[in-house]
């Protein structure tokens, strides 16, 4: 695992994780569908010293699903393309030692834990926003976890939630989900209150979070504002 974790770094300090990601936008490859030999074979991903310590270590690839922990580190490798070498290096550079190390470890833990390869593409948009400030290290580890813990197929259900659709056309156990991965928040102020009344369910700001960077989804301004506790 320090291996992996130690190549892992170099390959987030290295140019040629750009020069992967422009080659496989170029051939519109599809990584899941798409022959790994043949993938791993291309002149710039396996210039990539985390696949060249994977393909070196046969023993650690077999006890991970022959190459598929390769195919979830190179989905999340290819989200990094709208950042840059240098805020790369910026980002790690700022990290102390042990801390650094900790959290590509951790990584590393979490895309082997995956149980959807879609997951490992969207952690890459978690990271790379997290590397250019749009996260803070809370934020991260947040979104981090709801994603490892989500029904990546409830994604779209979260987004329809956040740009218009209200609580009342998802499923009970639905919104609860979302509830407990801290991306809804619930309202239960007017229960027992004169008249009577049920919970309210509220977007909230790691929700917010999780839908504009993992998706193309544009959340409504009046929206974000309410979120943000911006008065007009």
């Amino acid at each position: 695992m320090d291996n992996i974790s130690k190549s892992l770094d170099e390959t987030l300090l290295s140019k040629s994780t750009d020069d992967a990601a422009k080659a496989m936008k170029n051939l519109s490859v599809d990584l899941v569908e798409f022959n790994l030999d043949t993938l791993v074979n291309n002149e710039a991903v396996k210039e990539l010293p985390v696949v060249k310590t994977l393909l070196i270590a046969p023993k650690v690839i077999k006890g991970i699903s022959d190459y598929l922990f390769l195919k979830k580190i190179l989905r999340f490798l290819f989200q990094l393309e709208n950042t840059t070498l240098k805020e790369r290096e910026e980002f790690l550079g700022k990290l102390e030692g042990p801390k650094r190390e900790e959290l590509l470890s951790n990584l590393i833990l979490v895309l082997d834990k995956h149980d959807h390869l879609h997951k490992s593409e969207l952690q890459g948009k978690l990271f790379s926003a997290y590397i250019k400030g749009m996260l803070n290290f809370d934020e991260y580890m947040a979104l981090t976890y709801s994603l490892n813990m989500m029904d990546v197929k409830a994604l779209p259900v979260l987004v329809s939630f956040y740009v218009g659709e209200t609580s009342h056309t998802l499923k009970p156990e639905t919104i609860y989900n979302f509830i407990f991965l801290q991306l809804v928040r619930i309202d239960n102020s007017l229960i027992g209150t004169y008249g009577g009344g049920g919970p309210t369910y509220e977007r909230n700001r790691l929700g917010m979070l999780m839908v504009e960077i993992c998706t193309d989804a544009k959340i409504p301004q009046d929206y974000k504002d309410k979120i943000m506790g911006i008065s007009k």
